[in-house]
């Protein structure tokens, strides 16, 4: 499964993800300025807002054919420990049982200038839907994005500061997006496009697609 920046357009429909419910009611911890946010970066709660304030609007394409797809559950997000246990031994035998949740992981890593967040999605099959699947069909499967996030400066009044870029990943593959007119630049990366927008939960928050 893909999870690009730039297949937003001809995604089929899908499991969108509400985040104030996959992140919890992050919103009840918003604070109202810079200081605040310099402060409170090491905390737990502020780093829930941050998670949650950046959380993309993510569609999952679902393919309902072939033996392997469970009629499109194959293509639900889920938790690891979905089927309530944490051996992912049986994983792909445990799904054919049970209707999973939609669940996003996420990581919130900081510098004295940047936030990285990183928001990881897990499907307990990943499956080809043709003769040939070889290493496209496997168990257990985790693919996400990263997002680059400016802290706040004596520029920006913005509490969570600007997304400057975001990096999506599957398998060994990197895809890299930037806002239009965004500061990063190409380097040993190319920057593969531009981020894209939708307003939700208060906030524009960038959209993001992943294949089936």
């Amino acid at each position: 499964m893909e999870a690009t920046g730039e297949q937003l357009v001809s995604v089929r429909t899908a499991h969108q993800i509400d985040h104030r419910h996959v992140l919890g009611r992050c919103d009840d911890h918003i604070h109202g300025d810079v200081a605040v946010a310099q402060a409170a970066a090491s905390d737990p709660e502020f780093r829930a807002a941050l998670a949650y304030r950046w959380a993309p609007i993510h569609y999952q394409d679902v393919d309902v054919t072939g033996g392997d797809s469970l009629s499109g559950r194959s293509d639900y997000l889920s938790r690891i420990n979905f089927d309530e246990d944490w051996s992912t031994s049986d994983s792909w035998e445990a799904l054919a049982g049970i209707k999973p949740r939609a669940y996003v992981y996420y990581s919130v890593v900081e510098t004295s200038s940047h936030w990285y967040i990183i928001y990881a999605f897990y499907h307990p099959r990943d499956w080809a839907d043709h003769p040939l699947s070889g290493l496209d069909t496997h168990e257990n499967d985790l693919e996400g994005a990263l997002f680059i996030v400016a802290r706040p400066g004596s520029s920006s009044s913005s509490t969570y500061g600007t997304l400057q870029g975001m990096v999506t990943v599957f398998h060994h593959d990197f895809y890299s997006f930037t806002p239009q007119g965004g500061a990063l630049r190409g380097g040993d990366q190319d920057i593969d496009g531009t981020i894209r927008w939708k307003e939700s939960g208060g906030y524009k928050r960038p959209v993001t697609a992943q294949e089936a």
